[in-house]
């Protein structure tokens, strides 16, 4: 751990201005994040994704939470632009305090959920005349194609005996092709993590 905190500290240094004063918490999933507090008394997240799945679209979410939060929605604001982090691309935003989580079980945390991610399409989908947002699955899939490149390595849809799933992804594919109603931008990853709750 103490490599990858040397990284990280030295992309705070250079990206942010300042170095790690101390990790408030780590998680790892598809890439890794660190809430971390700077020498300068902030509070920032420092993403590491993923170079394959970086590409271009980390700036087009950074303008979109940037234009987000700029409407007083409860989004991170970036803190500086996607760049090289050990093995990956680290982007830093705000950190946000927004409590506890609640239980996704709830009727009335459900219903916070899809109002939250109701307000962010709204506020968001004007951009698509500005920002490069790629669109997603199934929209963006080549013909003959059923999935995309997985987001997370753990979702390996060609092991024997799955093939239940691809029956499934298939039916789905044959009622959202061709797509309907309006193109928005949207969250692919909204759960009970997200704010508001």
């Amino acid at each position: 751990m103490g490599a990858i905190l040397t990284a990280v500290d030295t992309y705070c240094t250079g990206s942010l201005g300042s170095g790690v004063r101390e990790v408030e918490f780590y998680q790892r999933g598809v890439g890794a994040v660190f809430g971390l507090g700077l020498d300068d008394g902030s509070s920032v997240v420092v993403k590491v994704h993923r170079p394959e799945i970086a590409g271009g679209r980390l700036d087009a979410i950074s303008l979109v939470q940037r234009h987000l939060a700029d409407r007083g929605l409860p989004a991170p604001r970036p803190l500086a632009p996607p760049a090289p982090l050990a093995h990956g691309i680290a982007t830093a935003e705000e950190l946000l305090r927004a409590g506890t989580v609640g239980n996704a079980h709830h009727p009335s945390v459900r219903t916070g959920l899809a109002e939250g991610l109701f307000g962010f399409v709204e506020a968001a989908t004007p951009l698509l005349e500005t920002v490069p947002v790629e669109e997603t699955w199934p929209v963006s899939l080549p013909e003959g194609r059923l999935w995309p490149v997985p987001h997370d390595l753990r979702f390996d849809f060609t092991l024997p005996g799955a093939g239940w799933i691809d029956d499934l992804g298939a039916a789905a594919l044959r009622r959202l092709r061709p797509p309907h109603g309006r193109t928005v931008i949207g969250h692919r990853d909204w759960r009970v993590e997200n704010p508001p709750h």
